[in-house]
Order: structure tokens, then C-alpha cells, then sequence
């Protein structure tokens, strides 16, 4: 062989190492593999014979072992690391793809896969999201899906899994089990679980313009009562958009409020508003599940009102200065820019809320369910109802409760193990769920457990005899408590005094300015402490809760030293009332509890016993109470959002 022969096989071998090098798989970047992955996806027929996964369960949250497996997110130091099943196109018995992989959801899938919480090995996965598209679920069959999620490698039931789905079918609700649900569906979430994620614009953003020439639009197809409320208003300050959509995507962005009504039609109103810089105008009967709660701050970029407020809409929105509304503009571009403007944003931001929601308590003992010092997401709150036997005052108090906007649910805690609890058709109607849990113990701290059945963040916790109290007297206290999370926010309040003479700690109930104690009788607050009280972590916390179950008393004032002893903050009184509980029309109180001659000799005995226990004082005494605006103002009752507030 010459030597130059050789020299050009040396030269072939090298070109074709490199050629090898250059186009091996280890040089593809992330998007190219995913990309090559699913060009080279198998076949799969779906085998009619298996068994399908199980309906939606209700009650999931991230803290329910039997939802949610929480120890395998702590593998990887506190980093949320989402394994994604390799795509497979799956075929129903006539060779038809069962959910066809659409571009939305192929780009959502390719930036999980190059992003850093991609991890390619399942065993250090604590969320699984299959390449199965359910983001259009209405033309899906429920019986196919649910066949192919149950035949998934880690599926166990849902757990740990995350499953997105856009549009969807009231009709033909998908077979989900215990999987956390990123939905568009807001009215039908879990509270604390499911997330809830934009339906992606068609609308492609553009610069707004300099100047818009209408106050606000709204869709032509609209609620008879918000059109009669609007054809009262000047017509030049307002916009009627048709239903037909080269029009409507057209001339959208010529106001500079939208009107949005929930659930909006179409589907995609509230993102088509945000990608023309309108700022969206939200009408719901019940508080939202905005998308990205946790990362936008809706009331910073929209502005919403309850149906009952309607009236004041166009007056409110024409109130708002110039600078206010440039800096709503400037915030509400910059939101949808960051987390709604395409498939990859929704995708990146729907993780980052999971990390969010999966670790914010890593730091605690035991881990919170939330941090109740961030504000929560307005989803409403569950009254929990303390009860033995007493059904005409605890009826009173389900329909008197029921009346309020925000409240989601109702729970009953029957506190009685012989006496059963009446049967349904006994029990009032009302327009929220209501559950009645029967106990197995007569304990007061059966009223601080943590139910899987309260499925929000805000508890309102009530005594079965405390009726008096109005509509707007609680709305307003939820309101405030939305404020202050980390607070016990009620009505009836007491203090403590400290005895120079005896060396003990006196408990207080007289008319006064100071307060350290809001009863739980009536009080709102964050369903973490509930948690905490039930897995008393301190020695000195169980202590005081074994006291409480034994001798039937003082659950509030442990309550109270609780919280305080965690947050170091006093409890916030709302409204001007004093007088709470009357069981009887001269309001003697007989046969109550607290009507004993002996009861404040008893309730200081407890206080001053726990107080040692803890070895310090964390109450902390205060002299503030938080009243509605323009509450004792001589104004007419129609500027007035909280309009019933009792008086002393």
C-alpha cells in the first residue's frame, strides 16, 4: 500500500469519527432529543380489556399521604424534579390516535423537558406528567383516557402525577383519581391541590395603543341584569363587542377595561383582554381561582366585583387616576408577558407554583399545608361547627352562615358518639356543601383537627349558638383575615391581667379597649394552625392539649397561646360587638358553660396553669379593632359595601 493511499484513509476515518462526533445524540441539544423523541414515538393500542383509572377523588391535598406521596420530593434537597413519561401515540382499536399530541402541549412538554426541574430518572421524580394531551378534553372519551393513565408505569392512582387540561366538558368530566389537575375549569378546582392555569390566547400581543377611546367593553351576549346596570350609562364610554371573531379580536383592545364574566365566553376572554393591555373587570358571584394566584397579584392588574356590587362598575373604573391606571397597565403587561403569553411561559409558571406549593414549608415542624404568613389566593373559607346536640341553635347558625359570599363549605363536627346525627332531610338547605362528621371522642379539640374535608386555606371556626351575627359582620372578618393570614381575626375578645398579690395571671372578660385573646367561638383563621394543634410538636403543646381533652375546657385559650407563641403577634377584633351568646329570650345564658358562677375562676386557673407550662407570655395585649370603611359615616347606604355591622 503507498503511502499515500494511507494517508487518505487515515483522512476518510478521521471525517467520518467526526461526522460520528458531530451528529451523535450526546450533542443534541435539549429541545432537539425531545423533538427526536417524538418523531420516533411507538404505536400503542389501547387494550379495551384493563381496567380504567377512577373518577376525580375529592379532598386531595398535599398533605394527604393517601393524594399525595410528600417524602418522595425530599430526594433532591428541597428541588422539585418532574419526570416525563416518553411519548407514546396511543391508538384505539380501529388504528385512531385516542388523544392526538397538539402543538400547545408538544412546545408545554419540550420546555419542561429543557428546563432544570427535568429529570430523567423517575426514582428522583416527585411529580410525573405523561406526554398524553388532555389539554382539549372536550371530544376526548373519558372510558380511553382513563384506560391509558391507569396503564402508566408510576400511576398508582394519580399520585404524585400532574395532568393539564384547558378546555374542558362538564358532560364528561376525565377519570383523573388522585392526580393534581392543572385546569382552566375555576369553579371546579380543589382547593389547595389542583391549580389553576390560563386557556392561551390566539391573540397575538401587540402594542397598545396611545390612547384608548372607550372606558370599557363587554361581550353584546351578556346577563340581562349587567346589561340593564350598563344601559344606564353613558354609551360613549362603553364598547359592545360582537360575537363574531375577526371583529371581536379587532377591536378588543379599543377600551381600557374589559368585562369579564366567569365562567367567560368565550372561552379564552380573560387572556384575549390581557394580550390587548385591557385591563379585565371580573364579575363572579364566588371569589375567582385566578390563574397563578401565587404568582400575580390579580388586584394589582384587574379589578373585580361581586354581582351585587355591579352598579358602582363604571363610577369605580372612572374614579382611577391616570397614574393608577399606567401602573396597572405596566403591571398587567409585564404578568402576561412572564406567565401567560405561551405554552412554554404556562408551563414554567404551573411548576414554579408546584414548587411553591409542594416546599413552602420545608423549614417547618411538622410541614404546613401553607405559609399563612404569604396571602392566600382568595378561594373563600370553610365554617367548621362545634356541636353536641343542640339542633335548633346549630340549624340556625348552617342557614345564618350559609348567606355569606365567600363561604365554600360547611362542616359539622358532632361531638356526640351516642346520640347519632339527624338525618339528611332533616338538616336545612342551603346553596354550599355541607358534611357532617360524627367524632369518636367527646373532645373540644375535635374542633381543631385537620379535616380533609376543609379544602381552603381560611377556616371560620363557630360555636352551634352563635347566630347573631350578619352576613356582612363575617364577610368583613374574612375580608380582613385575607389581610392578616397569619392572625386569628373574630369578634369576641378577651384579655389577661397579671395579680401582683397571688403571682398568677387572671383571665378577663369585661367591657374594655385592651384585648389578647380572640374567642374561637366566632374567629377566623389559617387552617395550618389546625396542624399544628393536632400534632402538638412541643412537649409543652401536648401537655397543654392532653389538659384541654381532659378536663373540657379552655380549647380557645390554648388556641390563642398557640398561635401567639408561634407568630408573636396579637389577634385582630372585628366590628363594635360585645354581647354574643343568649340561649334563652331574657338572655340569662342558663345552662351554658360559660354562664357558671365558677367559669372565670376556671378560665384563670387555665390561663395562669398553661402559662407556667409554657414558662412566658406570648399574648400580646393591643388596643385595635378593625371597622369597614365609611362604617359610622353619614352616608347613604349604597356607597357602603358593608352595610349590616351590628352595634354594641
Amino acid at each position: 500500500m503507498s503511502f499515500r493511499l494511507l494517508v487518505c484513509l487515515v483522512c476518510v476515518a478521521g471525517l467520518l469519527l467526526l461526522s460520528s462526533h458531530l451528529y451523535s445524540d450526546d450533542n443534541l441539544s435539549q429541545a432537539e432529543e425531545w423533538a427526536r423523541l417524538v418523531g420516533e414515538a411507538r404505536e400503542e393500542t389501547v387494550d379495551m380489556a384493563s381496567t380504567r383509572a377512577r373518577e376525580r377523588r375529592a379532598g386531595c391535598h398535599f398533605y394527604n399521604s393517601d393524594c399525595f406521596d410528600v417524602y418522595r420530593c425530599g430526594r433532591m434537597n428541597g428541588r422539585l424534579k418532574v419526570y416525563v413519561y416518553p411519548p407514546v401515540e396511543y391508538l384505539t382499536q380501529d388504528g385512531d390516535p385516542v388523544a392526538p399530541l397538539s402543538q400547545e402541549f408538544d412546545t408545554m412538554l419540550e420546555s419542561l423537558y429543557s428546563s432544570e426541574y427535568y429529570t430523567p430518572d423517575p426514582d428522583d421524580a416527585c411529580i410525573f406528567v405523561p406526554s398524553f394531551d388532555l389539554l382539549n378534553s372536550r371530544d376526548l372519551d373519558p372510558g380511553l383516557v382513563g384506560r391509558v393513565l391507569n396503564s402508566l408505569d408510576y400511576w398508582n392512582q394519580g399520585r404524585n402525577h400532574l395532568l393539564f387540561n384547558m378546555v374542558f366538558s362538564d358532560n364528561n368530566p376525565l377519570p383523573t383519581d388522585q392526580a393534581i389537575l392543572a385546569s382552566a375549569d375555576y369553579g371546579h378546582l380543589r382547593p389547595g391541590y389542583d391549580l389553576s392555569i390560563p386557556i392561551i390566547s390566539p391573540h397575538n400581543q401587540t402594542k397598545p395603543p396611545a390612547k384608548r377611546p372607550y372606558l370599557l367593553s363587554y361581550q353584546q351576549v351578556l346577563d340581562p341584569s349587567l346589561q340593564k346596570i350598563l344601559s344606564k350609562s353613558p354609551s360613549k364610554l362603553l364598547l359592545s363587542i360582537p360575537p363574531d371573531l375577526p371583529k371581536y379580536l379587532r377591536i378588543l383592545g379599543q377600551a381600557t377595561f374589559c368585562l369579564v364574566t366567569l365562567p367567560s365566553n368565550p372561552i379564552t376572554h380573560l387572556t384575549d383582554c390581557m394580550a390587548v393591555g385591557s385591563i379585565p373587570v371580573i364579575v363572579t358571584p364566588s371569589p375567582p381561582s385566578l390563574p397563578f394566584s401565587q404568582l400575580i397579584d390579580w388586584l394589582q392588574i384587574s379589578v373585580q366585583f361581586r354581582p351585587s356590587a355591579a352598579s358602582s362598575i363604571v363610577s369605580t373604573l372612572r374614579s382611577l387616576s391616570p397614574a393608577h391606571l399606567q401602573t396597572m397597565q405596566s403591571a398587567l403587561q409585564a404578568a402576561y408577558l412572564t406567565h401567560l403569553s405561551t405554552p412554554a411561559k404556562v408551563m414554567l409558571s404551573t411548576l414554579a407554583v408546584l414548587d411553591h406549593s409542594v416546599f413552602s414549608g420545608a423549614q417547618h415542624s411538622p410541614p404546613p399545608p401553607a405559609n399563612p404568613v404569604l396571602p392566600p389566593p382568595n378561594q373563600g373559607f370553610t365554617a367548621v361547627i362545634l356541636t353536641y346536640n343542640r339542633l335548633e341553635s346549630l340549624f340556625q347558625v348552617i342557614t345564618k352562615v350559609s348567606q355569606v359570599e365567600s363561604l365554600t363549605r360547611v362542616v359539622v363536627v358532632w361531638n356526640h358518639q351516642t346520640i347519632p346525627p339527624p338525618p339528611v332531610e332533616d338538616w336545612p338547605r342551603i346553596s354550599k356543601p355541607l358534611k357532617v362528621i360524627q367524632t369518636s371522642a367527646n373532645k373540644l379539640s375535635n374542633r381543631f383537627y385537620p379535616y380533609s374535608e376543609i379544602e381552603t386555606e381560611c377556616v371560620l371556626s363557630l360555636d352551634d349558638d352563635i347566630s347573631m351575627l350578619t352576613s356582612d359582620e363575617l364577610e368583613f372578618a374574612y375580608q380582613v383575615w385575607r389581610e392578616f393570614p397569619d392572625r386569628i381575626v373574630g369578634f369576641p375578645s378577651r384579655t389577661h391581667n397579671y395579680d401582683n398579690t397571688s403571682d398568677q395571671f387572671k383571665y378577663e372578660s369585661e367591657w374594655t379597649n385592651d384585648l389578647s385573646m380572640v374567642l374561637t367561638g366566632v374567629a377566623f383563621y389559617h387552617k395550618y394552625w389546625h396542624y399544628l394543634y393536632t400534632a402538638a410538636p412541643s412537649a409543652e403543646q401536648k401537655t397543654i392539649k392532653d389538659w384541654v381533652d381532659n378536663h373540657i375546657n379552655c380549647e380557645d385559650i390554648a388556641f390563642n397561646l398557640m398561635v401567639a407563641n408561634a407568630t408573636g403577634k396579637a389577634p385582630i377584633k372585628v366590628g363594635p360587638r360585645k354581647k354574643f351568646k343568649c340561649s334563652t329570650p331574657s338572655c340569662e345564658n342558663a345552662g351554658m358553660l360559660s354562664a357558671s358562677v365558677t367559669h372565670l375562676v376556671e378560665r384563670s386557673s387555665c390561663l395562669d396553669k398553661f402559662l407556667k407550662i409554657y414558662g412566658w407570655n406570648p399574648l400580646k395585649s393591643v388596643q385595635f379593632r378593625a371597622d369597614p370603611v365609611l362604617y359610622k359615616d353619614s352616608f347613604p347606604d349604597s356607597l357602603k359595601l358593608f352595610k349590616d355591622i351590628g352595634s354594641l
